[in-house]
C-alpha cells in the first residue's frame, strides 16, 4: 500500500494500524460547576474551544479553574485535541498551541499525544473525511453524535517509516501554519474594520478636508428621501443557460453582504438594473439573517428578480457608502420581518429606515477607507483559498 505522491527517497510500503497503537490517548475529567470560573489560574480546554483546524480563545468562551489538577489531565503544546460529542464531532480537531499548554482537559474532550515530529502527519489523518466518515458510521442512533475513547483508539491510520512520516509531517506543519496565519490576519482585519466602522458611524472619528477643517455636520435622513425603490418582478420563465444577463435572485447576496453568482442567466432584459444600483434581499427563511442585506451592482449586464429590491440613489449619495450604512443595520430589518416559515420586508420598511448622512466628499473618504480594508481582506482570503486547495491536492495524493 503506497500513496500516489511521495518524496523520491522513500519506496517502502505503508502499513495500517490502530491510532491507539501509535499514540498516547487521554480523555478529560469532569469538574463541579462551582469550580468552572470566568477568571482563574488555569485555562480549561473545553469542546467549545476546539474548532475545525484551530483553537478559539476569547473572553466569551474561555473558562478557568483554581482546582488541583492531576498532571495527566494537563494539555501539552502539540497535543491533538478533539471534542467527543456534539454536532461537530469528527470535524472539529486542532493541535494545541502555547496558549493551551498546561490547560486543564475537561471531560468529553480527548487529547492524542505523539512525538512532535509526527504530530502533523497523524493530525491530517484525523482532520479528514476518513475520520468524519468513521464517526458517522459508529453513530447509528438519532441522539447527539459522540465517540468514545475506545472508538478513537480503534480508528485505522496509515503508517509509513518514521523518516517518511517525519518529512510529511514537517511539510503539512508548514502548510497549516500558513493557513492559520492567513486566517488570523483575516480575522484581525475584520475585527479592526468592525471597530473602525463603529467609530465612523457614531461620528467619534471624523474625516477632514485637505486644509485640516472638518466637513459639515451629518444630517439625519430617511432612506425614502435619498433613493428610489423598486421591487423585482418574476423572470423565471425567461431563464436560460449561458444567457447575456445575470439574474439577481435571493441567492445573489451572501451573509457578508457581498454580491455572488446566482447561477441564473437570461437573454431577457427589462432594464431593471444599472451600474451603481443597490440590490437588497427582501425575503429570507425564518432566521432572517439575510433580510435587508445589500450590495452594489458593479456593471451593466444584470436584471432583478422577484423578492429582491432595487435602490437607485440620489446624486448626492455614494452607493458604496450607503451599502456600508445599511448593512450595519441588519438588526432593524430582522425586526421588521413578517411571516413565519419565511420572513419578508417591504418598501415601507426600507424607506422608513433613518440613517446619518455626511456630505458627499466625506462619504467618498469613508468609502475609500473601508474599501481598502475589504480589498486587503479579499486578497488574504484568496491566498488562503489557494493554499487550502494546494493542501487538499497534497492530501489526496500523499495519504492512502
Amino acid at each position: 500500500m503506497t500513496p500516489k505522491l511521495r518524496f523520491p527517497e522513500f519506496t517502502d510500503n505503508w502499513t495500517v494500524t490502530e491510532l491507539g497503537e501509535c499514540s498516547d490517548i487521554q480523555t478529560g475529567k469532569a469538574l463541579p460547576s462551582s469550580d468552572i470560573l470566568e477568571f482563574g489560574d488555569r485555562l480549561i480546554c473545553r469542546g467549545i474551544n476546539v474548532k475545525s483546524g484551530f483553537l478559539e480563545s476569547n473572553s466569551e468562551i474561555n473558562r478557568f479553574t483554581n482546582s488541583f489538577i492531576d498532571r495527566k489531565y494537563l494539555v501539552q503544546n502539540d497535543d491533538i485535541l478533539l471534542p467527543m460529542d456534539g454536532s461537530k464531532v469528527g470535524k472539529n480537531i486542532a493541535v494545541a498551541d502555547l496558549e493551551f499548554h498546561n490547560s486543564f482537559l475537561i471531560q468529553r474532550v480527548a487529547r492524542i499525544r505523539l512525538p512532535k515530529e509526527l504530530v502533523w502527519f497523524y493530525f491530517q489523518q484525523l482532520w479528514s473525511w476518513n475520520f468524519e466518515r468513521y464517526v458517522f458510521t459508529i453513530n447509528t442512533s438519532s441522539g447527539i453524535p459522540h465517540i468514545s475513547e475506545k472508538q478513537i483508539r480503534r480508528f485505522k491510520v496509515s503508517k509509513p517509516s518514521l523518516e517518511e512520516a517525519h518529512k510529511i509531517s514537517s511539510l503539512f506543519e508548514l502548510v497549516n501554519k500558513k493557513i492559520n496565519l492567513l486566517t488570523k490576519k483575516k480575522e484581525a482585519l475584520e475585527t479592526y474594520k468592525k471597530g473602525l466602522m463603529q467609530k465612523i458611524f457614531s461620528q467619534e472619528l471624523r474625516f477632514k478636508r485637505e486644509d485640516g477643517t472638518y466637513y459639515p455636520e451629518w444630517r439625519r435622513v430617511k432612506l425614502g428621501d435619498i433613493q428610489e425603490f423598486k421591487n423585482g418582478k418574476p423572470t423565471e420563465p425567461y431563464w436560460c443557460e449561458n444567457g447575456k444577463y445575470e439574474v439577481i435572485t435571493l441567492n445573489s447576496v451572501s451573509i457578508n453582504g457581498k454580491l455572488k453568482a446566482s447561477g441564473r442567466t437570461t437573454d431577457f432584459n427589462d432594464n431593471s438594473l444599472e451600474k451603481g444600483d443597490l440590490v437588497m434581499v427582501l425575503s429570507d427563511i425564518a432566521h432572517a439573517n439575510l433580510l435587508g442585506l445589500c450590495d452594489v451592482i458593479p456593471s451593466e449586464g444584470f436584471i432583478l428578480n422577484q423578492r429582491m429590491g432595487r435602490l437607485r440613489v440620489a446624486a448626492e449619495v455614494d452607493p458604496y457608502f450607503l451599502r456600508y450604512a445599511i448593512n450595519r443595520r441588519q438588526k432593524y430589518f430582522k425586526q421588521k420581518g413578517q411571516g413565519t416559515s419565511q420572513k419578508h420586508i417591504y418598501q415601507r420598511d426600507v424607506d422608513s429606515l433613518t440613517i446619518e448622512l455626511p456630505c458627499f466628499d466625506e462619504q467618498m473618504k469613508i468609502t475609500e477607507t473601508l474599501k481598502s480594508i475589504d480589498l486587503m481582506t479579499s486578497r488574504i482570503f484568496d491566498a488562503n483559498s489557494q493554499t487550502s486547495e494546494m493542501k487538499k491536492g497534497l492530501l489526496q495524493q500523499m495519504f492512502v
